[in-house]
């Protein structure tokens, strides 16, 4: 009996296999995100940048401060996801995501009245840019820290 829970505690040890996971579900998630924020229009990439009136810049409304945040922010997801799942430029990418999810967050919650519905995804992935930061790409990656 206890051969049998060391067998199924052995097929869990395997922390680079676990940071691949964790990279091939979250990088697509965010690269996907990214995509349709471009794909919505321009509308959609005003809101977005328009979000960053959250860190105190007060950029106005639907203007080109408005559009060349919500094109970083949507640049930021839709090529960081990507760099995440190839392990390219990792802590950077994961820097720059946990940024672009603090400010989601930052806005929603704002809005929401405290559903977390609104604002658990932006803060779930800002938590686990924040994790990654920490922990690198693993050996299963492009990058070789």
């Amino acid at each position: 009996m206890n051969s049998t829970f060391q067998s199924i505690k052995s097929v869990f040890r395997h922390p680079e296999l676990g940071l691949l996971l964790v990279r091939l579900v979250v990088g697509p998630v965010l690269a996907l995100a990214g995509y349709n924020k471009f794909a919505a229009g321009t509308q959609t990439l005003h809101a977005v940048g328009k979000c960053i009136d959250y860190l105190g810049l007060d950029v106005g409304s639907e203007n080109i401060a408005t559009m060349f945040f919500g094109v970083l922010a949507a640049g930021t997801e839709l090529a960081g996801g990507v760099l995440l799942v190839i392990g390219l430029l990792f802590r950077t990418s994961a820097f720059f995501l946990f940024i672009t999810m603090l400010v989601a967050t930052l806005s929603v919650v704002d809005s929401s009245g405290g559903d977390f519905g609104r604002y658990g995804y932006p803060l779930v992935m800002a938590g686990v840019m924040l994790g990654l930061l920490f922990t690198g790409p693993g050996r299963i990656s492009l990058q070789k820290d």
